[in-house]
């Protein structure tokens, strides 16, 4: 059986943070869920380049981005995985634009190049199936968390994927916490020492949404494994099958 790939992603611009602390809990409870049966990689946006997206049409012409930064890596990881953990800060309401921009060119350079491969000339994205998971943090209490995990939800969506969050109570549709009006960088790191309840409940979020996002690959694997002479003539579903069901 193949490994699951995790894709832990912080993309907060700052250096070693709040939002990797909360990665790093979610990738240590992945990896006591999983074993040897994981295979964890982590992608921090820190020192990073990602330009918009010009909108310039280049990638329906080659396939690729023009631009050439930081992008193409991390491009490269995400169709690798299959399970991505974005662990992002709330900046004005929402998403930072260091990822806005990373997940505005890889839908339309995925769309670019894949999309004629499903349905002839039509527009139609295949289907990635890769467990989505958000976790966030904001400085204060309501501001933001839960549209910046609608952003990723909405994001999963359209990039034909499933987004999965933990339990409730502490975890409806996405791990969001605060660090309660402090600023500093190791802030969440001192709340969860501290036992503080509010922190308690984003790390056991956290958890939850670790175990839960590891069982709904597994889920995906068996179902494509059981399925695959069912799916194996609908194109949309050819980047899945060679990916799990290949010798």
């Amino acid at each position: 059986m193949k490994k699951l790939k995790v894709l832990g992603i912080c993309a907060s611009p700052r250096s070693k943070g709040n939002m990797e602390y909360i990665l790093g809990r979610c990738l240590e409870a992945m990896r006591r869920n999983g074993g040897d049966e994981v295979e964890i990689k982590r992608y921090l946006f820190r020192a990073k380049k990602m330009n918009p997206c010009l909108d310039c049409g280049g990638c329906y012409l080659s396939g690729e981005c023009v631009i050439r930064d930081d992008f193409q890596r991390l491009k490269e990881l995400w169709l690798e995985a299959d399970i991505v953990i974005y662990a992002v800060p709330v900046y004005h309401l929402g998403l930072p634009g260091q990822l806005k921009c990373f997940i505005d060119r890889l839908g339309q350079s995925i769309c670019a190049a894949h999309s004629g491969e499903c349905n002839g000339k039509e527009e139609t994205m295949p289907k990635y199936l890769k467990v989505i998971a958000p976790l966030t943090l904001g400085v204060h209490q309501v501001s933001g968390q839960e549209q910046t995990i609608m952003q990723i939800i909405n994001h999963a969506l359209i990039m034909q994927c499933l987004p999965v969050s933990g339990d409730a109570w502490q975890c409806y549709t996405g791990a969001g916490g605060w660090t309660q009006n402090r600023e500093e960088k190791d802030a969440i790191e001192k709340l969860a020492g501290e036992g503080d309840f509010s922190t308690m409940a984003l790390i056991k979020a956290i958890e939850t949404t670790a175990l839960r996002a590891l069982q709904l690959a597994r889920v995906v694997r068996e179902g494509l494994i059981a399925c695959r002479e069912e799916l194996a003539g609908d194109a949309q579903y050819r980047f899945v099958l060679d990916k799990h069901c290949s010798d």
